[in-house]
């Protein structure tokens, strides 16, 4: 838990605005998605597949993801956003009661149909977008608790 916490707040860091707004810190925000995903697939890998990790993985994998659409490396971007959803996918699979599991599932969706957006392929946007809608109801009365984080990253 004390690594996966350091990981986090390591990311947290990465991505803030303040060191977003800094000139010429992409490359560098970049390689440091690219050291926690390399993080995380150690303890994936020392931990047995623990669905924590995977989520934590899920989410740094879409964090890399808009960082490199951010960049115009468009075909990184939709490989990480890819990766990040077939996480996601396992994790909810094999803990669909896991309410972080649906949560990491639908915003994977989500931010896949924001890249598809992005790039013009509007009909592909669309038809994620409803997928992410209906899974993102089915969180929301599963778990009322955790509504207000569903909205964020439909807002693409």
């Amino acid at each position: 838990a004390r690594a996966k916490d350091a990981v986090d707040r390591m990311l947290k860091r990465t991505a803030s605005a303040h060191l977003a707004d800094v000139p010429r810190m992409e490359g560098l925000r970049a390689q440091l998605f690219d050291d926690a995903l390399a993080l995380y697939d150690e303890m994936v890998a020392e931990s047995g597949d623990d669905s924590e990790f995977l989520i934590g993985r899920s989410e740094t994998l879409l964090q890399a993801g808009s960082l490199r659409l951010e960049l115009g490396r468009t075909a990184d971007a939709e490989a990480d956003f890819r990766a990040a959803l077939a996480v996601a996918e396992t994790v909810s699979r094999r803990r669909p009661e896991h309410p972080k599991a649906e949560f990491t599932l639908e915003r994977a969706i989500a931010r896949l149909a924001h890249f598809h957006r992005e790039v013009g392929q509007r009909d592909e946007s669309v038809r994620l977008l409803e997928q992410a809608l209906v899974l993102a109801d089915r969180v929301a009365k599963a778990h009322p608790e955790k509504i207000d984080p569903i909205v964020e990253p439909l807002n693409c």
